[in-house]
Parts: structure tokens; sequence; C-alpha cells
């Protein structure tokens, strides 16, 4: 379970590919080559410069306790929806529902209860930050992502894809999904902090470039994060089963798959 490898991971852009279209230095759509950017000759350096930054970060998040919570929040709401006092579960959890149960008011509980968290520690972090703005996503997406019914009434389709959340295959593809929300956010911040404007410099000429760049980061990064998806299906279900989820469990999962994602990215900075 621990030692899943896929070997190198398929991807539809090179993470050099990816900034280049940040840095504003590539070809239009149409081919053509009108040299925009005083950065094209360094997208090279620019690219290694952010993912090694990112890498760092990485690195330090393995003890990132925002992190682990938002994690461990993850699995707890995917549990709760399983058991037959699916209410009181959630209850316990600090989740409410004021009036019919629906998704915008899940990830609004899910956001307020790390929020509580973070105050409560009076810590903050940009990796703390990153991890609940990556959970809000990973959640939203996933209900977006379900077959809408229109037999059945809202609060029965949304106990329905809360249900399915909480299988193994399901949490092992949220998991791949959370950890690639924040592996993008991670090389987009550190993206925007080395290639910045001056002067007449301009980067993402308009709303075409800006949706081609988060399009290809958001399956940059879910591609990296695809070597997290059979480690967490493993280690939801026997964790569950043999001892239940804590929070130090939870904090130490975050741990090995942040390890397993940075091998994968120094293994390709090291064959660039």
């Amino acid at each position: 379970m621990g030692h899943t490898r896929l070997g190198r991971l398929p991807r539809t852009k090179a993470w050099n590919a990816v900034a280049e279209i940040y840095a504003n230095a590539g070809t239009d759509l149409d081919g053509s080559d009108p040299a925009r950017s005083d950065f094209r000759h360094e997208v090279t350096r620019i690219a290694d410069a952010a993912m090694a930054a990112a890498v760092v970060q990485f690195e330090g998040a393995k003890r990132d306790e925002m992190l682990g919570d938002a994690l461990f929040l993850l699995t707890q709401v995917a549990l709760a929806a399983r058991r037959p006092d699916r209410d009181d579960a959630l209850a316990l959890l600090g989740v409410s529902f004021d009036a019919v149960p629906n998704p915008v008011t899940l990830v609004a509980e899910v956001n307020r209860l790390l929020d509580d968290a973070r105050e409560a520690r009076s810590a903050y972090s940009d990796v703390g930050e990153m991890a609940q703005a990556a959970l809000a996503e990973t959640l939203s997406e996933w209900f977006r992502g379900r077959t809408v019914d229109l037999f059945s009434s809202q609060p029965e389709q949304f106990w329905r894809s809360m249900h399915d959340l909480g299988t193994q295959k399901s949490f092992g593809s949220v998991a791949r999904d959370f950890m690639g929300n924040l592996i993008a956010r991670m090389l987009n911040f550190h993206l925007s902090r080395i290639v910045a404007p001056g002067g007449d410099q301009h980067l993402l000429r308009g709303a075409a470039d800006a949706t081609r760049f988060r399009q290809e980061l958001r399956q940059h990064s879910r591609e990296r994060a695809l070597i997290v998806k059979s480690f967490a299906e493993g280690w939801f279900s026997k964790r569950e089963f043999e001892h239940g989820i804590d929070k130090a469990s939870a904090r130490r999962f975050v741990a090995h798959a942040l390890k397993k994602i940075v091998d994968e990215f120094r293994k390709d900075r090291a064959a660039t």
C-alpha cells in the first residue's frame, strides 16, 4: 500500500510549457509567435525556480497542522455520511444545516471549522490557507461532478453523493483531487512571485490566456497527484477498519503523500 509506483506519469504538457503560458512567452493558439514577452528566453529558469520553491514548501508542509486538519476533516465528512446516524455524526464534527442539506452549506461549514481551528491555534500559514481553499474546491467539484437525478429531491441527491464519497475508490479520487488542487495553488503562488510584470511588461494578455493557463495548470497538477490515489484508497480502508482515523493518522498520511509527490518532482527535475 505504501510503496505504489506508477513509473513516469503521463502529462499533457510539461511544467515548462505551463509556465510558458503564464509568462506570456509562448505561441498563440493559431501557432503564430509574436515574441510577446521578455521572459520568453528565461522560461526554463523560471519554471525550474518555481518548481524548486514548491518542493521546499511541500517539504515544510509535512509539519503543517492546518493541512493535516483539512485532510482529517475530509475523511470524517466522508465517513459520517455512511453512518446510520449521519446527521448526528456530522453534528459531532460541528457541521450543521439550518435548512435543507446542500453542498454550498456543507462547504461553508467546512470552511468555518477550519477557520475556527486556525484561530484556536493563533497560527497562520500559506500552506494552511491553500489547503483550506483546496478542500473547498475539492468538495465543490465532487458535487458538481455527480449525475443529476430529475426524480429525486435535492436532499436525496445530496445524501446519495455524500454516501458515495465515503467509499474506498471515491476517497482515493478526492484525495488525489485535493492534493492536485494544493499542488496547483503552490505552483501558481511561486510562479507569480518569480514572474512579475514591470514597466511595459504584461502577463496573460486576456481571458483566453488566463483560462488556458488555469486548465493546463489544473491538468498538470492532477497528474502530479495521481501517485497518491491508490495509496489513499488502501490507507482509507485499512486505517478505518483497523484503528479508525484520527488527526495524528491523517497528518502521517499527509506527510507520506507529500513525500511521494516530492520524490516525483525531484525525479522530473533531475531528468530535465
